[in-house]
């Protein structure tokens, strides 16, 4: 297990978007602390979820702005010993965090200023909050903040022109597929990014354990392939450290000895650092896979377009999630 961890922190730490070639995690960290005073909007408050795979919505009143910058913040706290979990939020159909809960409370705090679009100053938008969980619950807190004349805005991601594609569907084995049709803009980018958020699940996430071949995933537009992914091993997935069995449906806390004395340092207390430093393993962010689109592929990226996502090899399920992110 160590020499996994070890790896996956390797790769993790030097994974850098590239022009060419598979798309890869993409590390926008180290996380910058804003200098400034935000306008916070709490979106969820200690929202509850248990035994459900289902989102909460929450329709928001944007601060009146401009806003340079703006930052997301959430908060999972235990209830139970759920631990493992998916959790991630979207912003009017846009995933904009993926991650996994620890057993321990658990912060994250990442910059999201290049899904402004989606957040009008004076406007509304529509929050969605995803904890899911089937081993005791979940309380999920999500705050954004929003700043204005910020000194660190410099070091954010422009603002880009998002176009959701699919949020949260599901990828379960060789040959599976998610179709879209999109109607995006007559007008070429000048540039364009794809983020695919996919993490595995009901075994999947297993894969580097038998042959250490990455899972392959591909972003077609209109039948031309625009974007591949092949999927890193991340750690999140490994059996926890209580007793009893972590699959039971709609369980209780689990009370084993070990699990209860040992879990808040070996599930978050390193992470939490780690995370700040820009590098995440699987326990809490896990990034989505950033692919830059080539100039010669651009004019797939206006008017109306089928776009699919395709699974190459791999059983069980892949929650999947993509972006266009498209800049003039």
């Amino acid at each position: 297990m160590r020499a996994r961890v070890l790896l996956a922190l390797i790769l993790a730490a030097s994974a850098l978007p590239a022009a060419a070639g598979p798309a890869i995690p993409a590390i926008d960290g180290p996380d910058l602390p804003a200098l400034g005073t935000p306008t916070v909007v709490t979106v969820f408050e200690r929202a509850r979820f248990e035994c459900t795979g289902s989102p909460q919505t929450a329709l928001i009143q944007v601060p009146d702005g401009p806003h340079d910058r703006i930052v997301l913040e959430l908060t999972v706290t235990p209830d139970g010993d759920p631990w493992d979990r998916l959790a991630a939020i979207a912003i009017g159909g846009a995933e904009v965090l993926r991650a996994t809960t620890p057993r321990t409370e658990m912060t994250l705090r990442k910059d999201i200023t290049a899904y402004s679009e989606l957040l009008p100053p004076g406007g509304q938008a529509e929050v969605s909050l995803l904890l899911s969980t089937y081993v005791g619950a979940l309380l999920g807190t999500v705050r954004l903040e929003f700043y204005a004349d910020e000194p660190t805005a410099v070091a954010a991601r422009a603002p880009a022109e998002v176009h959701p594609v699919a949020l949260w569907g599901g990828l379960n084995g060789n040959g599976s597929t998610i179709t879209t049709d999109v109607g995006l803009p007559e007008a070429v980018p000048a540039n364009a990014e794809l983020e695919l958020t996919i993490t595995g699940h009901s075994g999947a996430e297993f894969w580097f354990t038998s042959g250490w071949q990455p899972r392959i995933f591909r972003v077609f537009a209109d039948g031309v392939q625009i974007a591949e992914a092949r999927s890193m091993h991340y750690t999140y997935a490994f059996v926890g450290f209580g007793e009893g069995d972590p699959y039971q449906t709609c369980a209780g806390p689990r009370t084993g000895a070990t699990g209860d004395t040992l879990h808040p340092v070996m599930w978050w207390t390193a992470q939490r650092a780690l995370d700040a430093a820009g590098v995440h393993l699987g326990v809490g962010e896990i990034p989505p896979y950033r692919a830059i689109v080539e100039p010669d592929l651009m004019p797939l990226l206006s008017g109306a377009r089928t776009i699919e996502i395709a699974q190459v090899g791999a059983s069980a399920t892949w929650v999947t999630s993509l972006s266009l992110l498209l800049y003039r």
